[in-house]
Parts: C-alpha cells; sequence; structure tokens
C-alpha cells in the first residue's frame, strides 16, 4: 500500500526517533544531575568519617569494611541485574575518592596545627603510620629526584613510612617540597635518643631555610619526648652545621641547657657509595675540608655523630 500523497514516512520515522532520542538524552541528563548531588553528598560523609577517624587516632584504610562493602555490591549486582565487575570498578572508584578525600583533610589538620612557616610555606609533622599512600609516592620522588642513585627505592620507602616521626614542608599550594624523619631509640642502660635517619629538600626550594627547619622539628619533638642524645650518620657537612646551629639556638632560647658533643668517627664503607648526585659542601670551609679529607665518599664512608643534651630542670 502506498503512503498517501504529502506524507513522507522516512521523515516522520526521523522525527519520532529524534524525539525519542531527546526525551532518553534528557533521562539520561537526570539521573546525571541526581548522580552528582549524591557523589558530592557521599564525599562529605566520607571526610566527616575521616575526622572520627582522626579524632579517635584510626588509619584512613579499613580493609574490613571495604571488603564488606564489596561484598554487598556483588549481592545488589545479582538482584538488579547488573553486571558484578562493573558495579565492583564503579564502587571502588568511589572508595578510592572517599579514601582521598580523607587523606587530605588529615594533611590539612596536620598543617593547621603546625602552623606556618614564612610567606610559602607550612610544615607538617606526621608520626609513623599516618602518611597517605599518594604522598609516600611524592616524597618519594623528591628523594629520588634529590639522592639520585645514591638511595634505594626501599631504604627511602622505610625512612618515609618506618619512622616514629616525618616532617614535611608543604608549599601553599599543598605540594609536598622535602621531608626529614627521625627515630626514637630506647635501649637498656643507654639514655634516650633522637636518630636524625634522613632528610631532603627539592632542588627548587634549597637555601630557604627549610632544612634548618627539618631539623628544629624533629629535634623538639624527641627532646619533648624524653631524648637526651642526639645521633646521625651523613656524608653531607651541612647535616653537622645545621644540627650544630639548631642546638646553639635551642640553648639560647632556654629549651635545652646545654649541649656536647662527644662521638664524631668515620664509619668506613657504611654506604658503599656517594649518597648524593654531588659531593656535598657547606658555607664552612673549614668544615668541608675536614670531610673531604677523611671520607672517601666514593666508598662510603659516613661520618658518625653525636650530641648530649642537658635538658632543663624542672
Amino acid at each position: 500500500m502506498e503512503a498517501p500523497k504529502g506524507v513522507d514516512r522516512s521523515a516522520k520515522k526521523q522525527s519520532d526517533s529524534s524525539d525519542m532520542l531527546k526525551f532518553y538524552r534528557k533521562q539520561m541528563d537526570e539521573i546525571t544531575e541526581d548522580s552528582l548531588k549524591l557523589y558530592k553528598k557521599r564525599l562529605d560523609i566520607a571526610v566527616e568519617i575521616g575526622k572520627i577517624k582522626g579524632n579517635a587516632g584510626a588509619g584512613v584504610l579499613d580493609v574490613k569494611r571495604e571488603q564488606e562493602v564489596m561484598e554487598k555490591v556483588e549481592q545488589i549486582c545479582m538482584k538488579i541485574g547488573l553486571n558484578p565487575d562493573l558495579g565492583k570498578a564503579f564502587v571502588n572508584r568511589l572508595i578510592k575518592d572517599s579514601r582521598e578525600v580523607q587523606d587530605g583533610y588529615k594533611i590539612r589538620t596536620r598543617l593547621s596545627q603546625s602552623g606556618a612557616y614564612g610567606d610559602k610555606y607550612s610544615i607538617g609533622s606526621f608520626e609513623i603510620g599516618e602518611i597517605p599512600p599518594k604522598l609516600v609516592l611524592k616524597l618519594m620522588d623528591i628523594g629520588k629526584n634529590t639522592f639520585g642513585r645514591g638511595m634505594e627505592n626501599k631504604e627511602l620507602f622505610d625512612h618515609i613510612t618506618e619512622s616514629d616521626l616525618v616532617v614535611i614542608p608543604f608549599t601553599a599550594e599543598g605540594n609536598p617540597v622535602g621531608f626529614g624523619s627521625l627515630k626514637i631509640v630506647k635501649r637498656d642502660g643507654m639514655p634516650k635518643t633522637m636518630f636524625l635517619s634522613a632528610a631532603v629538600i627539592d632542588d627548587s626550594d634549597q637555601n630557604k631555610g627549610l632544612y634548618k627547619e627539618l631539623v628544629r622539628k624533629r629535634l623538639e619533638f624527641g627532646i619533648e619526648d624524653g631524648c637526651t642524645m642526639v645521633r646521625t650518620h651523613t656524608q653531607n657537612p651541612i647535616v653537622e652545621a645545621g644540627i650544630t646551629r639548631v642546638l646553639e639556638g635551642l640553648a639560647g632560647e632556654g629549651i635545652i641547657a646545654e649541649f656536647v658533643p662527644i662521638v664524631e668517627h668515620v664509619n668506613q664503607m657504611e654506604y658503599g657509595r656517594l649518597l648524593t648526585k654531588n659531593i656535598p659542601s657547606s658555607s664552612n670551609e673549614e668544615l668541608n675540608k675536614r670531610y673531604e679529607e677523611q671520607l672517601d665518599y666514593f666508598r662510603g664512608d659516613s661520618y658518625s655523630l653525636a650530641f648530649s643534651i642537658v635538658p632543663l630542670r624542672k
């Protein structure tokens, strides 16, 4: 049967298809808007959960809870006829984003507690297990860039994740530019000791007083924890000069009574290599000369330094 004159069936069919497409797209837009509102609400709740975890001293990662969520997701997918792999991938992304906003809250809180350093930086102090995984990776990148091949990934990772305290300077934009780590050592019959295990500042942020601040924050933490001895191993004369200057400042401010350098000897082949990309030097030429004369950098020699702290009488 032919179409009546003046009627274009193909045009009518195209018009109907276009209307249906607009209808479904409108539905999709509404669902997208609703989904984004729910996504925002979920992140807001994640921040509140992060606050509760922070106040309780709990970590962001909760493996048991995440396993329970994924088991429930699989059950829901089976019930509504959705491929469980698609459902799990979707919820995995939600969980990952929730962790990140909780980590971000933790970092912002720590910086607000620590306060600013100058106009461009804030200093955050993190105890063992508190550094978010993404931040660990950023700090490792800074370490690798500064140390080059001088320090293995495993060493950097341990300094960042296994230390009792890690002090991290951040830019105003929230980007880390280095770190300094500290370990507390307690042995029977020995004075409680703080071991300054590693410190690094990104090349573009050096010579701005940040290294001195890393030393000071770690020393203050150790002193408050009852340590009466500072130890470190180093190839860098800047480290010795920096510790000495900060201890002099703490004594001058009346935070400690006095300090006494008591041990200084060479550890031959301790590292087996030069730790930094270039031979380090300080502004103290006499100190530089002593290091150059007594250390074989490429053999991996280091200085073992120790300072006895005399606390104020209470």
